[in-house]
C-alpha cells in the first residue's frame, strides 16, 4: 500500500478515481452516510450510494475506497490512482499491530479496513491525498456524489374526507436552498399523490442540477413497493391491475417515470416518526406544504 502526496510523479497511463465518503449529522442520532466514486463525466462507473451499517464519516470513506476498488477489480484492472481528501497512513502498522494503536485501544472500524485491504490484494494501489474544498474538480464531484440523497415526505389533512388538501416536502439538508414545502396541486388531494409528487419535485431538481445518481429516502412503503416492484407489470398490464381495475394516480407515475429517465435511482425506506432528522424535516416541510393549500377535494 502506497501513500503519495498531490505533487508525486504517478505514470500517466494508471487509470484513477477519486472517492469521497459523507455523513450528515454524523454522530448523532439519525446519521445517514454516502458514498461518491468519480470516474470522470458521465461515466457509467461513477456511484452515488447510501452507506450501509454503522452510519459514520470515517465508514463511508473506507466504503467509497472499498467500492472504487471493487469496480477495479471487476474491470480487470492491476493498477490504480485512488485520490481522496481523506486518506490514513496507519493501516499496516494497525494490522501489524493486532489492530490496536500505540496507545493500545482497539481500533474502530477494523472490518471496514479488513475489506479494504482484501480489495486491494494484487493490486497496485497508489494512494494522492487531495485537499477537500480546494476546487479540485474531481473531489468536488465525488463529495457531491456522496451527499447526493435526499428525504421526501407527502401529508394530506382529512386523508379521504370531504375539505382535504395535501403538501409535500422534499428536504436535502439543514437551510438547504433547495428544500420544497409546497402545496399539493390537483383536485385529487390524498397521502398517496402526496408522496408521489414529493418524489416527482425531488427528481426534477435532480435533473435540474445534472445528478446521474440519487438517493430518495421516504417513510412511504406503498411508493416503494409501487416503483421497485409493481409499477412495471403495471405498465406491461396498460395499467390495469391483477383484478382487472384502473390504477390510481396513473399520469403521477406516469410524470415519476419520465423524470426518472437517465437518472440511478436508489430508493431507501426509513421509518416514520422515529426521530430521523431528515425525515423529519421533509415530514415538517410537507404539513407546511398542508397550510399553505388552497385547493380541496369535494
Amino acid at each position: 500500500m502506497s501513500y503519495s502526496g498531490g505533487s508525486c510523479f504517478v505514470r500517466q497511463d494508471v487509470p484513477e478515481v477519486y472517492i469521497d465518503g459523507a455523513c450528515e449529522f454524523n454522530g448523532l442520532y439519525g446519521a445517514r452516510g454516502g458514498i461518491g466514486v468519480y470516474w470522470g463525466p458521465n461515466d457509467f462507473r461513477n456511484v452515488s450510494e447510501p452507506l450501509m451499517g454503522h452510519q459514520t464519516n470515517v465508514r463511508a470513506e473506507i466504503q467509497a475506497a472499498v467500492r472504487a476498488l471493487g469496480q477495479a477489480r471487476a474491470g480487470g484492472l492491476r493498477a490504480l490512482k485512488i485520490l481522496t481528501d481523506s486518506v490514513t497512513r496507519w493501516i499496516n502498522e494497525w494490522q501489524k499491530n493486532g489492530w490496536r494503536t500505540s496507545t493500545g485501544q482497539q481500533v474502530e472500524n477494523r472490518e471496514d479496513f479488513e475489506a479494504l485491504l482484501y480489495m486491494m490484494v494484487g493490486m497496485n494501489v497508489n494512494w494522492v491525498y487531495v485537499p477537500a474544498d480546494s476546487g479540485n474538480i474531481g473531489n468536488d464531484a465525488a463529495d457531491r456524489l456522496a451527499r447526493d440523497g435526499v428525504y421526501i415526505n407527502g401529508a394530506c389533512e382529512l386523508n379521504g374526507q370531504y375539505g382535504t388538501r395535501g403538501g409535500i416536502g422534499v428536504y436535502w439538508g439543514p437551510d438547504d436552498p433547495r428544500n420544497v414545502s409546497e402545496p399539493l396541486m390537483g383536485r385529487h388531494q390524498t397521502t398517496n399523490r402526496a408522496e408521489i409528487q414529493a418524489a416527482v419535485r425531488a427528481l426534477g431538481q435532480a435533473r435540474a442540477g445534472g445528478l446521474r445518481a440519487l438517493t430518495i429516502l421516504t417513510d412511504s412503503q406503498f411508493l416503494i413497493s409501487s416503483v421497485t416492484q409493481w409499477m412495471d407489470e403495471w405498465r406491461q398490464n396498460g395499467w390495469i391491475t391483477s383484478t382487472g381495475q384502473q390504477i390510481e394516480n396513473r399520469e403521477d407515475f406516469e410524470n415519476l417515470i419520465r423524470v426518472s429517465a437517465g437518472i440511478n435511482v436508489n430508493w431507501v425506506h426509513v421509518t416514520a416518526h422515529s426521530g430521523n432528522i431528515g425525515n423529519d424535516g421533509a415530514d415538517q416541510l410537507a404539513r407546511q406544504g398542508v397550510f399553505n393549500n388552497l385547493y380541496f377535494s369535494g
